[in-house]
C-alpha cells in the first residue's frame, strides 16, 4: 500500500478534512491534488530550512524516513515536531526488527551489497540506527532503526505522549509509530 492509498482511507472517513500532500515527487502531489483535492506542497531536500507555513493536527508519513541516514531522520523529526498543532497526532513508518532480520539472514538484500548490509547491521548494534546507501545513488539508501533508537530520538525533539509502536504493522514490514504533540 503507497502512501497515496492511505490518503484515500482518510478522505472517506474524514470527507471535511482539508488536506496536504507534501512530496518531493511533484507527479505524485499533483496526483493527490487532482485525486483528493489536497493542497499541493512540493517539498524540498534540506528538511531545516524547508517550512509548509502551517500547522496540522494529524501528519501521516509513510516509507520516507526508511530511506533517510540517521541525520536525515532527525531533522525529519524536528520538522514533523515544527509542523504539528499541540494535541496533533503523528503516525509515521519506519524499518524495524523485521528489515534487521532481512539484511541479517539476506532474506531480502534491498538491493544492496555485503558491505552496505554489514554496515547497517554494525551500525544498528552501536546505535540503533543503521543505514547504508543504494549502489550508487548518493543520500539515498535503507535505514532501519530499533524502537528504543525512534523513542530516544522524539524526545530529543520535544515533547509527545501516547506514544505507540506497531512492529510490522504496515504491510508486514514497517513499523508504525503514532505520537501526540504536547
Amino acid at each position: 500500500m503507497r502512501a497515496w492509498q492511505v490518503l484515500r482511507f482518510i478522505t472517506k472517513f474524514f470527507p471535511k478534512a482539508e488536506l496536504t500532500a507534501c512530496d518531493i515527487n511533484q507527479d505524485g502531489v499533483d496526483f493527490c491534488k487532482n485525486e483528493f483535492r489536497a493542497h499541493p506542497v512540493y517539498s524540498k531536500h534540506n528538511l531545516k530550512e524547508f517550512n509548509i507555513g502551517k500547522k496540522f493536527d494529524l501528519i501521516w508519513c509513510g516509507s520516507l524516513a526508511t530511506h533517510f541516514d540517521i541525520n536525515n531522520t532527525e531533522d525529519l523529526l524536528n520538522f514533523f515536531h515544527r509542523h504539528l498543532n499541540v494535541g496533533g497526532l503523528l503516525v509515521f513508518s519506519m524499518h524495524g526488527r523485521r528489515v534487521i532480520e532481512y539484511l541479517r539472514t539476506r532474506e531480502c538484500t534491498y538491493f544492496l551489497d555485503n558491505d552496505s548490509i554489514e554496515k547497517i547491521l554494525s551500525e544498528v548494534q552501536e546505535s540503533g540506527y543503521g543505514y547504508a546507501d543504494y549502489p550508487g545513488v548518493k543520500g539515498y539508501g535503507i535505514s532501519t532503526a530499533i524502537p528504543e533508537w525512534v523513542k530516544a530520538s522524539l524526545e530529543k525533539v520535544g515533547k509527545w505522549r501516547n506514544y505507540r509502536c506497531a512492529e510490522m504493522a504496515w504491510l508486514h514490514h514497517h513499523d508504525i509509530y503514532s505520537v501526540v504533540k504536547e
